[in-house]
């Protein structure tokens, strides 16, 4: 479940007002397995099972004052570097030529939505690059008895940017020098551990742990990415995407994951992977949906957006949380370069015993480096890490 806030998501996408063009809504997310059609030798053809960061374009009724639209439809062109593939339902097999045409809308079947891949390249990494949708709009009226015919085109060129962690660790409040299943001295001083380098089970968790033998407290992960801050013009939308790994054998509640922004005058801001703790972390306080506030939205507490973590969530597979929280998708200067998963609500989920582990950038290196770590297996951990994507028109 995403949860977004604040303002409703339009479902706008292409339309026509008075012969102008208004950019797609477009949305995204990263899937280690997707089925799409590629050209390849002359042909298109369908494929299944590959890494790709997948955006997905909302079709609906487009207007032009005196006509009326026949049918509007979403071109991949293969021109260009970047691996393009995409993926339409009302299609029962691919397009002859080198463009795969997909439909958005026409009046039999309504609006559709429709993906444009941006497929895996070398050793199945997924790098981001330009992807340019080319918009067509199909038109008909009738003037003195006599049918007419238009066609109106518009090309959207973006530029999709992978950037991955350069800082990710874990933090949880247990007590003293408490680990695994042995319940905290009351008699020690309080310290809490350093988990900055870990890659157990993933290395990043999130959650709460009270009782069922482990007690480490409650969880949370903080990431930072370079180049993150300040996005403006011709900004679409930011998707945090991070690799799910198998839960532990008790986990059986879902836990609901917020992101956070911390303030940008969080005395802990700068953190440092080798000291960061549970005593040292940044100032969020996540509250309600409800918390009533004024000024600027307080991104430390309340979340961009909230995903229900549980058993049924995919492992070895990625989870994806939409930062972009507006649906007009306009420039704004949103930073992303410090980015929080906690607990929603975090202090009135007292009934939560589960946390959900994640792969690291530790974890990503010491995997790739197991000589007993088969080709299929590599390709499954070679690109898990931590990463932010960001579509901006060009």
């Amino acid at each position: 479940m995403l949860v977004r806030l604040k303002i409703l998501l339009m479902s706008l996408a292409i339309s026509q007002v008075a012969g102008a063009s208004l950019d797609p809504f477009v949305s995204g997310e990263e899937r280690r397995s997707t089925t799409h059609y590629v050209y390849a030798s002359g042909a298109w053809t369908s494929v299944s099972g590959k890494h790709a960061f997948v955006l997905k374009v909302q079709g609906s009724a487009p207007t032009r004052s005196g006509w009326d639209c026949t049918s509007s439809t979403l071109t991949i062109s293969t021109g260009g570097s970047t691996a393009l593939g995409g993926y339409d339902e009302e299609l029962t097999s691919p397009i002859s030529g080198n463009d795969l045409v997909m439909r958005l809308w026409s009046p039999s079947g309504g609006a559709n939505l429709v993906e444009v891949h941006v497929l895996a390249g070398t050793d199945n990494v997924v790098s981001g690059g330009t992807v340019s949708f080319v918009v067509k709009n199909y038109w008909e009226r009738i003037v003195n008895g006599q049918t007419e015919t238009d066609m109106t085109q518009t090309t959207y060129p973006y530029t999709l940017t992978k950037i991955v962690a350069e800082a990710d660790a874990s933090i949880d409040s247990r007590k003293g020098f408490a680990f695994g299943n042995s319940a905290p001295d009351p008699n020690d001083a309080e310290r809490n551990a350093n988990f900055g380098t870990s890659s157990y089970k993933g290395g990043l968790f999130v959650g709460r742990m009270l009782d069922k033998g482990d007690r480490s407290g409650t969880a949370r992960i903080q990431m930072r990415f370079p180049n993150a801050g300040g996005e403006t013009t011709g900004f679409k939308f930011a998707v945090l995407s991070m690799f799910h790994l198998p839960p532990p054998s008790q986990a059986s509640e879902a836990i609901y994951a917020g992101t956070y922004l911390p303030r940008s005058d969080d005395t802990n801001l700068a953190f440092d992977e080798g000291s960061l703790t549970w005593a040292n972390r940044w100032d969020i306080v996540p509250q309600e949906l409800e918390y009533e506030y004024e000024g600027d939205y307080p991104y430390h507490m309340l979340p961009l957006s909230i995903l229900e973590v549980s058993n049924s969530s995919p492992n070895n597979e990625y989870l994806n949380w939409d930062l972009t929280q507006d649906a007009d998708q306009e420039d704004r200067p949103y930073s992303y370069t410090n980015v929080a998963v906690v607990l929603y609500y975090e202090s009135g989920q007292t009934g939560i015993k589960n946390w959900r582990y994640f792969a690291s950038r530790e974890y990503e290196s010491q995997i790739m480096a197991l000589s007993a770590l088969d080709e299929t297996a590599k390709k499954t951990f070679r690109d898990t890490r931590p990463r932010l994507w960001i579509l901006k028109s060009q």
